[in-house]
């Protein structure tokens, strides 16, 4: 009798990028290799933190990784036609950043230069790899003898005076080092305006294409300005502004980091900067909008403009329009209240599919809908007991959080109260329920421990709320059945009021 032995496949997670060393807030792409699986089509299956994610996922994995960050992951591979083939689950991966984000260094051989001549200039980043190295001359984005807006090279050669800088990227979406040190090169000799063609001529290579007429030194008339770029005889392009986004992600969520630039590609020259906000004027004159975190008001269309130092009638066009989404992610609840007595729909509104509900309970985490993603349109559907000091929210892939709500489940009576905070001037209305839906006759309502309300009604309401509204509420019944009389009375729930700004 022959027996055959068929070695099973593994899967093994590993790192796609070159370098080792991860920064905080760094994105970065997992592989899940099948060891020995030839030419065999597989569906991937991909565990974070024994969280299992969608079905027939890449083999491919892109993770945005925090500092302390805690997760693992693990990959496993499905034959696509025969179901019975399958690997086990790798072993874990875990990533860990470095809080700290790295520094270009910029040196150079000399900061003095004769006219003619050239000097060079270095751009480091620390020990880990992968580098791209963008240089900035002036404050504008320096492109030298490249078309592109960063370089492979860490060197370069300058042969014109001016302010030069440097910083590294990596990865897609980019990941930025911080600016590097200024480093200043002076041309010594003496150096001329030209005048060519009609044109003014500026520095080595900027002009500007009309002129301000003058008679007996009095300014008679003025020509709009424009720049553009003389190469020989002619005036090729104008001098554009364009804004970049650091991180190059043009959707962000409430409370992330994230800088907008205005970067002016071509023209050896010092500017001052405009903003504009989706079409009214920011008060920012810096080249850099930083946004240290993010909230629903910084949602817009951005563009920006050069204003030549020298020269305040002298400026770039304004630059295309980007534009930035800060997305607030909100858990919905169904119904909306705090308390419930059957079953609860929980749900993230959001377009993603990155987002799922979590719950915290007596110090452990855990993923509702027994460890399923969720997203708008699969909600986590409760019909469980859910206990009292129980937390839901939304999470995404890459740790984002939406707001927290406190769920909880009763079989004899609740207080309805909305979930999620009330504005104030809105009106407000609680009520108190028996889950036998009895008629109320004896209903008393608590503030803060102290009767507010005592009656007939099931219901308390306030027709405009204001925040000396907000407090811990709860609900009390008495009712008589046969001669005798029985109270119930609520758990207490929190009723949050949120200021109407304008």
């Amino acid at each position: 009798m022959e027996i055959l032995l068929v070695q099973r496949q593994e899967a093994v997670v590993t790192l796609k990028s070159s370098w080792s060393e991860i920064f905080h807030l760094e994105t970065v792409t997992l592989r899940c290799e099948i060891t020995d699986g030839g030419d065999t089509e597989w569906v991937y299956e991909w565990l974070t933190s024994g969280t299992k994610l969608p079905q027939e996922q890449s083999e491919y994995l892109t993770i945005r990784v925090y500092f302390n960050d805690r997760r693992q992951y693990n990959c496993k591979g499905k034959h696509k036609e025969d179901e019975n083939m399958e690997t086990e689950w790798s072993n874990s991966m875990s990533l860990k950043a470095i809080s700290q984000k790295p520094q270009a260094h910029l040196t150079s051989d000399t900061t003095s230069i004769q006219q003619g001549s050239s000097v060079t200039l270095t751009c480091s980043v620390r020990s880990s790899s992968g580098w791209k190295y963008y240089w900035y001359k002036d404050n504008t984005l320096y492109k030298p003898h490249t078309t592109q807006d960063f370089s492979d090279n860490p060197q370069i050669s300058v042969s014109v005076d001016g302010s030069y800088r440097c910083r590294g990227g990596r990865g897609n979406p980019v990941y930025y080092t911080d600016d590097s040190n200024t480093v200043s090169i002076s041309t010594i000799g003496e150096s001329v305006n030209r005048k060519r063609m009609g044109f003014i001529v500026i520095g080595a290579n900027l002009i500007v294409s009309h002129f301000i007429f003058l008679k007996h030194f009095i300014k008679v008339h003025t020509f709009t300005m424009s720049l553009c770029i003389l190469i020989g005889n002619c005036c090729v392009s104008s001098v554009s502004a364009v804004v970049t986004l650091d991180p190059n992600w043009s959707e962000i969520y409430t409370g992330e980091k994230i800088t907008l630039r205005c970067e002016i590609h071509r023209g050896d020259t010092e500017w001052e900067y405009e903003w504009r906000k989706s079409g009214s004027a920011l008060s920012e004159t810096e080249s850099e909008i930083r946004i240290t975190e993010a909230h629903s008001d910084h949602t817009g269309d951005y563009s920006c403009r050069g204003r030549m130092k020298q020269s305040q009638d002298h400026s770039t066009n304004w630059s295309d329009n980007v534009t930035l989404t800060v997305t607030v992610v909100s858990l919905r609840v169904s119904p909306n209240r705090s308390q419930h007595f059957t079953s609860i729909s929980l749900s993230c509104e959001t377009n993603s599919t990155k987002w799922r509900v979590r719950q915290f309970y007596e110090n452990s985490y855990s993923n509702c809908g027994n460890y399923r993603w969720r997203t708008d349109t699969s909600p986590c559907i409760i019909s469980r007991a859910v206990a009292s000091g129980t937390v839901f929210w939304c999470e995404s892939g890459s740790g984002e959080l939406s707001n927290a709500v406190n769920i909880s489940t009763h079989n004899d009576i609740i207080l309805e109260s909305p979930v999620h905070p009330v504005t104030e001037g809105q009106p407000l209305i609680l009520s108190c329920r028996l889950w036998t839906d009895a008629n109320l006759t004896d209903v008393s309502f608590y503030k803060n421990g102290k009767v507010i309300q005592n009656g007939t009604s099931g219901q308390l309401s306030i027709s405009a709320v204001s925040k000396s509204d907000e407090g811990v509420y709860k609900c009390e019944i008495n009712e008589v059945l046969s001669r005798r009389a029985k109270v119930w009375m609520s758990s207490e729930s929190w009723v949050s009021v949120k200021c109407e700004c304008t």
